[in-house]
C-alpha cells in the first residue's frame, strides 16, 4: 500500500505557523530577538559599511552582520558552519529576520565583516554600547565589582627557541622569518605569548575582565598577550575614580601588590583583595579568614569563565594577531 504524504496540500502560512509554535520553546536567540534594540548598533556599524560605489552586489546589512557573528560567538559555529546552520535552523532564520526566500551571507562574507569590525577597532565600542543599554535597563549596578582574567589559547606554533627569543625583542615577521616563505609568514603569530601556570601551558592571549558582584554583567575587558602579569592591567580596566561612593573591588593575590592597593585607595576605590603569603611569611588565621571571606565573591567570576569555557570550546581561537583575537574575544564577552 502506497505510504500517505503528510501535510501534502500547499500552505502559504505554513512558515508563519511554524514561527508561532517555535516560540514556545525558551532558545537563547528567539529571546534576544525580542529582548535587545538591536538597531542601537546601527549608528557605529555604519562605519564599517562596505564599498560598492564602483558597482556589485549591495552589501548586507550591518546590523543584520553583527547579528550572524553573535549567533557564532554563541554557538561557537566557524565561519562556514554559520552559513550551513543559518539555512539549516528556522530559529537562527527568526533571529535574524529572515523568510525562506532570503540570502544567506556565505563564508567570506561573514570573514569579510569580522575583518572590517577588527580594523575598524570597534568590538570594544558595541560593548560600551550595549553596557550603556544595560545600565538603562537598571540591569547593572556598580557598587561591587570583580576582576580577574583568564588564558584564552591559540593553536601552539612551532617557533625554535632562537625565533621566539627574536619574537619577544620586538622584531618584525620579515626580520624574524626572512627565510620562510610569504604564505608561512602570514600564518605566524607575533603577538601570541607562552605561559606555564598551575602546571598547565598555555599559548595565546589573557581575558582580563571586570564584572558586577551581584548579578555577574561583564562591563568591562582587555585583551593581552599571555604573559602579561594579571596585575599590571588593574587600571586599564577601571575608571579614573569610582563610579559610586563606597565602590568595592574585589580581586586574587595577584593583585595584592602595594602600588595597587596605594593606587586604587587614591581613586577611592576599596580594595577587597585576597592577601599573598610568602615563604618566610606566612598568612596569619585571621588573614586566612579575610581571605575566605572575600574569595565567597571573588569566585563568582569564575561561573563567567566557566560560561564562557563552555561556550567556546575551552576559550580556543583560530586567530592571527591580537587585533582578531581581540576581536573574538571581545564578541565572546559580548555574547556572555
Amino acid at each position: 500500500m502506497k505510504r500517505k504524504a503528510l501535510n501534502p496540500v500547499v500552505d502559504f502560512f505554513a512558515e508563519q505557523r511554524l514561527h508561532e509554535n517555535l516560540s514556545r520553546f525558551p532558545l537563547v536567540e528567539l529571546r534576544l530577538k525580542d529582548l535587545i534594540p538591536w538597531e542601537l548598533f546601527c549608528e557605529k556599524l555604519s562605519s564599517v559599511r562596505a564599498d560598492y560605489s564602483r558597482g556589485g552586489r549591495p552589501p548586507y546589512d550591518e546590523v543584520f552582520m553583527f547579528k550572524c557573528l553573535i549567533l557564532q560567538t554563541l554557538y561557537n559555529l566557524s565561519d562556514a558552519a554559520l552559513e550551513i546552520e543559518i539555512y539549516n535552523r528556522t530559529s537562527f532564520r527568526v533571529f535574524l529576520e529572515m523568510n525562506i526566500a532570503s540570502d544567506v551571507p556565505d563564508r567570506n562574507t561573514i570573514w569579510k565583516f569580522r575583518e572590517r569590525l577588527s580594523k575598524a577597532g570597534l568590538t570594544e565600542s558595541l560593548f560600551e554600547e550595549f553596557n550603556a543599554f544595560l545600565s538603562q535597563e537598571g540591569l547593572i549596578v556598580k557598587s561591587g565589582t570583580i576582576i580577574d582574567a583568564t588564558f584564552v589559547d591559540t593553536p601552539r606554533q612551532r617557533n625554535t627557541q632562537a625565533e621566539y627569543e627574536a619574537i619577544k625583542s620586538g622584531k618584525s615577521c620579515d626580520e624574524v622569518f626572512e627565510r620562510r616563505s610569504q604564505r608561512v609568514k602570514s600564518q605566524k603569530d607575533m603577538d601570541a605569548r607562552w605561559e606555564y601556570k598551575n602546571r598547565e601551558t598555555h599559548y595565546g592571549y589573557k581575558n582580563h575582565i571586570r564584572a558586577t558582584s551581584d548579578n555577574k554583567f561583564v562591563i568591562g575587558y582587555r585583551v593581552t598577550s599571555a604573559s602579561e602579569y594579571d596585575g599590571n592591567v588593574v587600571f586599564p580596566l577601571l575608571s579614573e575614580k569610582a563610579e559610586e561612593e563606597g565602590a568595592i573591588i574585589y580581586a586574587d593575590s595577584a593583585y595584592s601588590s602595594a602600588d595597587n592597593i596605594e593606587k586604587l585607595l587614591a581613586r577611592e576605590y576599596v580594595p577587597e583583595i585576597c592577601e599573598k603569603g610568602a615563604r618566610y611569611r606566612k598568612l596569619t588565621e585571621e588573614q586566612r579568614d579575610n581571605n575566605r571571606r572575600k574569595s565567597r565573591t571573588r569566585s563568582r567570576i569564575e561561573h563567567i569563565f566557566g560560561d564562557m569555557s563552555i561556550r567556546a570550546n575551552g576559550l580556543f581561537i583560530k586567530t592571527i594577531g591580537i587585533v582578531r583575537a581581540t576581536t573574538k574575544i571581545g564578541l565572546v564577552n559580548l555574547s556572555y
